[in-house]
């Protein structure tokens, strides 16, 4: 598992109730992107010990693939579920 920096911010406020009690701190945790070696390493971690050369290389694939289609849903390039299904017709139309 990757691990998350994070951050103590210290906020400062007066209790009425208790006027001792004149600070707090509050934890924020704030996610840092990890680096593509950082993901890399996780995902070979995360397989069998038995994993071949080539299943590795395919999950490696698999994980980019789905980190690019959620950039791209994130970006708004995306179509309907209608423009898929006719464009999935044409494709079948040519063969």
């Amino acid at each position: 598992m990757l691990d998350m920096q994070s951050n103590a911010r210290i906020a400062s406020s007066f209790n009425m109730r208790n006027p001792w009690k004149c600070f707090h701190v509050t934890y924020v945790k704030e996610m840092v992107k990890p680096t593509a070696k950082e993901k890399m390493a996780e995902n070979i971690g995360s397989q069998p010990e038995d994993s071949s050369f080539e299943e590795i290389l395919c999950e490696l694939a698999f994980h980019q693939m789905i980190e690019r289609g959620l950039e791209d849903s994130r970006a708004g390039r995306t179509i309907s579920n209608e423009e898929m299904a006719h464009r999935i017709r044409t494709w079948q139309k040519q063969f």
